[in-house]
C-alpha cells in the first residue's frame, strides 16, 4: 500500500536523505546528453521530483510502468535506470507516451491538433530520439516509445499493459488532467499508483482531492509539488 511507503520516499530529512541521494548519484549512470536551452529548458522535472520516485521505485520495484511525457526523455531514462536496479528477471517493462511536436492548438474532443514550427522544440525531439534509441536497447528494462495525446492513448495502454506504475507529466491544464485521470480510473488495476506533477497552485489537485472516490491520496510539495494517488 502507498501509505506504508508514504513517509519514506518523501522523507528527505538526516539518514534517508543521504542515502537516497547517495543511491541516485552512485547508482544511476545517466546518457551523456545535453539538455535543451533556452525556453523548454525548464520543463525538465525537478530533482527533489525525481528522487521521490526513484525512491518508490526503489523499495516497491513495480514491473510495468508508464510515463506521460517523454519531452527529452531525461525522466523515461531515469525511470529505466532505476527499475534496472535490483532486477530480479528481465520482463520490467517501461512505456513512455508523447506528443510529435509544439502543440498550437486542440479540439476539444483531440481530433484536431495542430502542431507550430519551433526550433527549440526541433532541439527537444533530437535529444528525445537519441535517448530513446539507445534506451530501447536496454536488456534489463523493455522501452517502448508510444506516440499521441495522452487522452486519445491512455485507454489501450492501460488495458494492454495492465500498468503497476503511472507517472503523469505531459499537458498540466486540469481539464485534461481530469480526463487522464477519468481514462486511468475507469481502465487501472486495484493497487495501481499514480503520481501527477507540477501540482504547486493547480486546480487539478484541489478537485482530486474533492471528488475522488476509491482511491488513496496524497500530496507533497517539495520541488513543483506531486499528487499521488493508489486505487483502492
Amino acid at each position: 500500500m502507498l501509505k506504508d511507503y508514504w513517509k519514506t520516499i518523501t522523507n528527505y530529512d538526516g539518514e534517508l536523505s543521504t542515502k537516497s541521494r547517495s543511491f541516485v548519484r552512485n547508482e544511476i549512470d545517466l546518457l551523456p546528453f545535453r539538455y535543451s536551452q533556452g525556453k523548454w529548458q525548464s520543463y525538465n522535472s525537478s530533482d527533489k521530483n525525481l528522487l521521490t520516485i526513484a525512491e518508490y521505485i526503489r523499495q516497491v520495484k513495480p514491473d510495468v510502468v508508464l510515463e506521460c511525457g517523454t519531452f527529452e526523455a531525461r525522466t523515461t531514462e531515469y525511470l529505466a535506470r532505476v527499475m534496472r536496479l535490483g532486477s530480479s528477471h528481465l520482463n520490467r517493462t517501461l512505456v513512455t507516451i508523447d506528443v510529435p511536436g509544439c502543440i498550437l492548438h486542440m479540439d476539444e474532443d483531440a481530433e484536431r491538433v495542430t502542431f507550430q514550427e519551433d526550433e527549440g522544440w526541433d532541439e527537444v525531439i533530437k535529444i528525445r530520439n537519441a535517448r530513446l534509441s539507445l534506451l530501447t536497447r536496454d536488456q534489463f528494462v523493455k522501452v517502448i516509445y508510444r506516440e499521441g495525446l495522452t487522452q486519445v492513448l491512455l485507454p489501450e495502454l492501460i488495458r494492454e499493459f495492465d500498468f503497476d506504475f503511472i507517472y503523469e507529466d505531459a499537458s498540466h491544464l486540469p481539464n485534461i488532467l481530469i480526463e487522464d485521470f477519468n481514462h486511468i480510473d475507469a481502465n487501472a488495476k486495484k493497487g495501481c499508483v499514480v503520481c501527477f506533477d507540477d501540482m504547486k497552485g493547480n486546480e487539478f489537485k484541489d478537485r482530486v482531492f474533492a471528488n475522488v472516490e476509491d482511491w488513496e491520496v496524497f500530496y507533497t510539495d517539495l520541488g513543483r509539488g506531486q499528487v499521488w494517488m493508489e486505487k483502492l
